[in-house]
């Protein structure tokens, strides 16, 4: 005997109105009326609202269907929607029009539709506005120092950038527990005479800059830069190196003490000549 599957409708006591509907195929169908339907508590706030306690999944959505776009979605277009589908796992959407996005290789990405010059940055933010700051990131309570971003490898936290009432620090590691081997620099002088400062105009808007050339730089302080001369990726695209100027400033204080060594001994030497 085969089974008949019959649709099954659930109704307000007072009222003929279907509020949820079950269909022999098996699809569900929520057609809230005059109320809220909750599932979990007694007070919904919403058309539907699921609540719970504890760490399990309240819901679960599984799409083994390719090709097929399956979410959460508003009837009003001006709120904000979920979408699930090949193109990106996750779309949500302000009046029609996307705002952001999780793709399928994990990527979150704000204010675009797709990686920014090709990067592979899991978190990606697009700013069309030029007078508009992409990330912001804040302490609202009080003036204590606070670290609002936090670098960390498996070694443990190797660099923070921490705000206080009024300044903001950049910092990496730096701590003499994470250091052996420590002996004093005494090339400082050669190593700032061997650098090769220089003028010059950036080639994207022509506006001037100042600075070093990163392989001239990098030939005397490697520290300093990032990359290697004339590098490109797979597809031949430059790869640009880049400059910590940050790391300059060791030699800079080694030359000074040196140069600080050389006058005092010569303005005692001059002073003894004096006395004679």
């Amino acid at each position: 005997m085969v089974a008949t599957v019959k649709t099954t409708v659930i109704q307000e006591p007072s009222s003929a109105s279907t509020n949820i509907q079950l269909d022999a195929s098996g699809n569900t169908y929520l057609v809230p009326v005059s109320g809220l339907v909750g599932i979990g508590t007694t007070a919904p706030n919403r058309l539907l609202t699921l609540s719970g306690s504890g760490v399990s999944t309240r819901v679960q959505l599984n799409n083994t269907v390719s090709g097929k776009n399956f979410g959460l979605y508003a009837a009003d277009t001006g709120d904000s929607t979920i979408n699930y589908g090949t193109a990106s796992a996750l779309l949500f959407t302000q009046s029609g029009s996307e705002t952001m996005r999780i793709d399928t290789s994990g990527n979150l990405l704000v204010g675009t539709t797709a990686v920014i010059n090709a990067s592979n940055a899991i978190l990606q933010v697009l700013n069309v506005n030029g007078g508009r700051p992409g990330i912001n990131v804040g302490n609202s309570v009080g003036s204590t120092a606070t670290n609002c971003i936090i670098f960390t490898n498996s070694n443990g936290t190797i660099g923070t950038i921490q705000t206080s009432g009024t300044a903001t620090s950049f910092n990496t590691s730096s701590d003499y527990r994470l250091k052996e081997n420590v002996t004093p620099m005494t090339t400082g002088l050669a190593t700032v005479s061997a650098l090769k400062p220089v003028n010059y105009d950036w080639i994207s808007d022509k506006s001037e800059g100042e600075g070093f050339i990163a392989h001239e730089l990098q030939a005397v302080i490697p520290y300093a830069v990032t990359g290697e001369k004339d590098a490109v990726d797979a597809d031949g695209k430059p790869v640009y190196q880049g400059v910590d100027y940050s790391k300059v400033v060791v030699h800079l204080v080694a030359a000074i003490q040196e140069q600080q060594a050389t006058i005092t001994a010569l303005t005692n030497r001059i002073a003894a000549l004096e006395a004679k």
